[in-house]
């Protein structure tokens, strides 16, 4: 593994990562060029992606208040919370006690029955789809894979 130190105010650039080949060019292409259109064109590129890809059209990329007041009531009140074990950084002395990570990609549903949130925090505790364009096709998706019938 490769560690890069950047100073503070220095940006990541990709000839640091030494990485040619690892994708097909043509995605490495792609992802640069929505990179460059976004920050060309800010939100509206957003937008323009999300109603592309998504099927989304957003009016605002900001939150209601009280989704944020939530949040941060919740912070407030339930303090720090442990990320699961097996979901940490494996290169930290100790690490062989983190137990078993199950790479959903290894499983033929592409979905695997494992906790991501910490202890205390449950779905959907800040996020309230809105039942429809992604978010409904979102929450179809993971009702349909925790049901066992998601296709293999």
């Amino acid at each position: 593994m490769k560690t890069i130190k950047l100073a503070p105010g220095e940006r990541l650039v990709t000839n640091q990562l030494n990485r040619k080949g690892v994708l097909p060019q043509n995605i490495v292409d792609a992802a640069r060029d929505i990179v460059a259109n976004v920050r060309a064109n800010g939100d509206a590129a957003v937008r323009d992606y999300c109603q592309r890809f998504d099927g989304v059209e957003l009016q605002s990329f900001r939150l209601p208040q009280e989704q944020i007041d939530a949040a941060l009531a919740d912070i407030h009140s339930s303090g720090l919370r442990e990320v699961p074990s097996y979901l940490r950084d494996r290169h930290r002395p100790g690490s062989d006690e983190y137990g078993v990570y199950k790479y959903p990609h290894d499983y033929p549903e592409g979905w695997v029955d494992q906790r991501y949130l910490p202890e205390g925090l449950e779905r959907g505790a800040f996020w309230q789809p809105a039942g429809r364009g992604w978010e409904e096709w979102r929450v179809e998706q993971s009702e349909r894979d925790r049901s066992g019938n998601a296709p293999k």
